[in-house]
């Protein structure tokens, strides 16, 4: 028979997805920033001849990367804590034995988003660039001060 799921195991789980995975998801959108800022250098790859023949192989490299790879896993670690902060919401919501100690998970929540627990602060997701986006230019607009130059 499973185990009575206590709040704590609901506020770890409510937590994993407003908190924990996004957290992995802001740090796949800054990777995916900080990929897309080579752009810039795409001049190195020109020669006398014209451009190198590595050119091509980079670019189509640093796009996958960042389109199907970085892009992709920071919007499924949001998506997926999205998720799982709706099923710890609905347990709770259904569990009339434990109506008493949720009290407790509606206030933790509530301490959470309003910032009584800076430790858990729920992250900000930067929206990370497509490979088709302008790249930054030297000296130009940072879009992501967090990421440096």
């Amino acid at each position: 028979m499973a185990e009575k799921v206590s709040v704590d195991d609901l506020m770890e789980l409510w937590r994993a997805g407003v908190v924990q995975l996004p957290s992995a998801g802001a740090q796949f959108a800054l990777a995916s920033v900080a990929l897309h800022r080579t752009g810039r250098y795409d001049t190195m790859f020109a020669t006398a001849e014209g451009p190198s023949p590595l050119a091509a192989a980079w670019t189509l490299l640093r796009d996958t990367a960042q389109d199907r790879v970085l892009n992709i896993t920071a919007e499924r670690c949001v998506k997926a804590g999205e998720a799982i902060a709706a099923i710890a919401d609905a347990y709770a919501a259904t569990d009339q034995l434990n109506a008493a100690e949720l009290r407790k998970y509606a206030q933790d929540k509530t301490d959470i988003l309003t910032g009584a627990h800076p430790g858990y602060k729920p992250p900000a997701v930067p929206d990370p660039p497509h490979s088709g986006d302008p790249h930054p230019e030297d000296g130009g607009e940072n879009p992501h001060p967090e990421m440096g130059r």
